[in-house]
């Protein structure tokens, strides 16, 4: 309905954020053959980028890239996922104070923890990107903990899990999922309880993720 609307009255630019939007909401859900092409009932990824470059705003290319991260993170295309976060970075200034940037920065330091190449000098770039995300959220956390508080603690966890504390990971996703249900980040916590499974999985306690994973699903 907002798409039709913002069409009716010519607002191209803010039209486009729009159709991003939309589209990814139909691709998580499901309704697109592939999940992670912005392309199916809204219309063509090729194109939707085109008008976008054609737009020359950066933020609506920072959208872009940063649903196709979030798209290929959620579907476990972790390389392409990685690849969509270095686009989206470029493109950040365009959307300096808004709630996407916080994801950006979130979604950022999951990508880069999830795929472990097994190179030590890989590890340690990954690494210095999380912290200096998370300083960004640490600040963030200070000022408004019911947005940013459990996010941090889900990347802390993460960052343990790779490193293989297994015990301080566990704590720190518990944390996250109850931090996530406490102030209604539904999508969150269910994303901390799918992580918090593939630790414990990780760890060898196959009955222990078994009931992680019910609770993400």
């Amino acid at each position: 309905a907002y798409c039709h609307a913002l069409e009716d009255l010519q607002q191209i630019k803010t039209l486009n954020h729009c159709h991003i939007f939309w589209q990814t909401v139909l691709n998580w859900l499901g309704e697109t053959e592939d999940p992670c092409v912005l392309s199916g009932e809204v219309g063509d990824e090729e194109s939707l980028l085109q008008r976008l470059i054609d737009a020359r705003g950066i933020s609506g290319l920072h959208y872009f890239y940063l649903h196709k991260l979030m798209l290929c993170y959620g579907f476990g295309e972790f390389s392409q996922a990685i690849a969509h976060a270095a686009q989206a970075r470029q493109y950040l200034a365009g959307v300096t104070g808004f709630v996407v940037e916080g994801m950006f920065y979130f979604y950022d330091s999951l990508a880069a923890l999830a795929q472990d190449t097994g190179e030590p000098s890989g590890a340690e770039t990954v690494f210095q990107r999380v912290a200096e995300n998370q300083a960004i959220l640490a600040h963030w956390a200070q000022h408004a903990p019911m947005n940013y508080q459990h996010r941090y603690c889900l990347v802390e966890a993460e960052r343990y899990r790779r490193l293989q504390d297994w015990v301080t990971a566990m704590d720190a996703y518990d944390r996250a999922i109850a931090l996530a249900q406490e102030h209604g980040y539904l999508q969150d916590a269910a994303l901390a309880y799918e992580l918090a499974a593939g630790c414990y999985l990780a760890w060898g306690k196959p009955i222990i993720a078994q009931a992680y994973m019910v609770h993400a699903y």
